[in-house]
């Protein structure tokens, strides 16, 4: 009993130490979050687009995502927009045309510290007018590719979309 003991308190400890993770292989998904859903005329908010459970390291992306121009206005000038996921030294484009926003990102050639999980990007909206207004994926329109530019493969991804009450 003792050795049966000893043995699997080894593999607990070689699997912490290796940083297996025995509760991997969710589902996959995209979504957009931020901290409250209800606001107010004329407040800018940020609205965080993350990824989790993803099989693969991210390299770069290339995303869309729609809006209501009744109810919120794109805020583009913001410079910190791309997000913690990424090096220092990752390239983005983020153009809004027709109340969709075309979203690029990539790393640099000879970065080592990409990530599959976390904050892709923080888009800011400005509150227009009272309502209730969805900010959504463009589902065919959303491409990830690993370090080797090959496609990842998002046939499981589960894409959620963010709405927002506007008082």
């Amino acid at each position: 009993m003792n050795r049966l003991i000893k043995a699997i308190l080894l593999l607990i400890a070689l699997l912490l130490i290796t940083g297996c993770n025995l509760f991997s292989g969710g589902t996959p998904t995209i979504n957009m979050t931020n901290f409250d859903s209800t606001f107010g005329v004329g407040e800018t908010i940020s609205i965080d687009v993350n990824v989790d459970d993803m099989k693969n390291n991210i390299f770069a992306m290339s995303l869309r995502i729609v809006y209501d121009p009744d109810y919120i206005s794109f805020d583009n000038s913001q410079s910190d927009w791309i997000g913690s996921m990424w090096s220092d030294g990752a390239i983005g484009i983020l153009e809004d045309e027709n109340n969709t926003i075309y979203i690029s990102i990539t790393e640099i050639a000879g970065a080592s510290d990409f990530k599959p999980n976390g904050t892709i990007l923080s888009l800011y909206f400005t509150i227009e007018a009272t309502g209730t207004s969805l900010i959504d994926f463009v589902d065919d329109q959303i491409f990830f590719y690993d370090e080797d530019g090959n496609a990842i493969n998002l046939s499981d991804i589960e894409v959620t979309g963010y709405s927002i009450t506007i008082e």
